[in-house]
């Protein structure tokens, strides 16, 4: 078999193999040991197409601006990965420096979000460029099917909260050093806080000890005891076990409705758990649930069927009944 029938049956043209660094030599040399032309092309990850082709789509892609990004990104990866660049420039870093427009690591990032297929979840919809971005970094370490569910994460939580999120689910380690928050005193006038602020400070500066660590001691110092203790006890073990009860209601159901598995996220999820079934039965969740899968149109003011989702959309279900008329429940962050 000659070059020419190998081209042929391939639909490449010849630059396409020069390019790849297989002259006509090395492909007689391998086209017996390799069971044809097409498993050997496929092996050294050819691409298909020509330099000239590319490059103008990332002239094009380049003048058209944000509205191309899809396109420009795939000519990219192709030039990249392809190796088309070689006859003209000596890496592809060469290449990108002739394109004032694009940095190395801007070019990176868009071969990238082509390679690990982030490109089909933003012409979706499912995730937008920001979102790619920042789950980028961690989606190079995991196998395909992991991808997916990092993926979904991103798409039900806020751009601001996903690197929380991903540690959270172990998909990304986090600081060593404790996390840090505020702590908001409710019930309280403004001169009674800045009162309590002064002594905190106060006691901090005598002890050496920062003021969280004063507020846990005296927390400890006044937790319930004996009945109080147990009441409070057993208050929490039910609303857990509601809570729990609740969470496998709701990835059914997400399950059942969206035919994929629902990407639970730990303790921020458990938390909202915890807030709904304090305020709705069971039975009364079920029937609001449904709803909110079946809900369409203008009706469906919300994007995405997160639980975080469905917990801000609850008045939305309840006030018509009027039974909880005069229940509004604080939104958990």
């Amino acid at each position: 078999m000659r070059i020419v029938n190998l081209i042929e049956e391939i639909g490449l043209s010849e630059a396409d193999l020069l390019l790849a660094g297989m002259n006509e030599k090395k492909l007689e040399k391998h086209i017996t040991k390799n069971g044809g032309g097409k498993k050997m092309v496929e092996e050294r990850g050819v691409v298909k197409g020509d330099f000239q082709k590319w490059d103008r789509e990332v002239d094009i892609c380049i003048k058209a601006g944000n509205d191309t990004m899809l396109k420009l990104a795939e000519a990219l990866y192709q030039i990249q990965q392809g190796k088309l660049y070689e006859p003209h420039y000596e890496s592809f870093t060469a290449y990108i420096e002739t394109k004032k427009e694009l940095s190395k690591g801007y070019a990176s990032k868009l071969v990238a979000i082509w390679q690990l297929g982030l490109t089909k979840a933003i012409e979706k919809k499912e995730i937008g460029w920001s979102k790619a971005y920042k789950i980028l970094p961690v989606m190079k370490y995991l196998p395909k099917e992991k991808r997916e569910e990092v993926i979904e994460l991103a798409q039900d939580t806020p751009l601001n909260k996903i690197n929380d999120e991903l540690i959270i689910q172990g998909y990304k380690k986090g600081a060593d050093k404790p996390e840090e928050v505020s702590i908001i005193i409710t019930g309280i006038r403004k001169d009674e806080k800045a009162v309590i602020m002064e002594i905190l400070q106060e006691i901090s500066k005598a002890t050496g000890k920062t003021q969280g660590e004063i507020l846990v001691e005296w927390a400890l110092e006044h937790q319930p005891t004996g009945k109080e203790a147990e009441k409070n006890h057993k208050k929490a073990q039910e609303t857990n076990k509601k809570a729990i009860a609740f969470r496998d209601l709701f990835c059914g159901t997400y399950k059942e409705q969206r035919g994929k598995k629902y990407l639970w996220r730990g303790a921020k999820d458990m938390k909202l758990a915890k807030a709904i079934v304090g305020v709705y039965e069971q039975k009364e969740l079920v029937e609001m649930l449904e709803k909110f899968f079946a809900t369409t149109g203008k009706e469906k003011w919300w994007k995405g069927y997160g639980l975080n989702i469905f917990y801000t959309a609850l008045d939305d279900f309840i006030r018509p009944r009027g039974k909880y008329a005069d229940v509004k429940m604080e939104l958990v962050e």
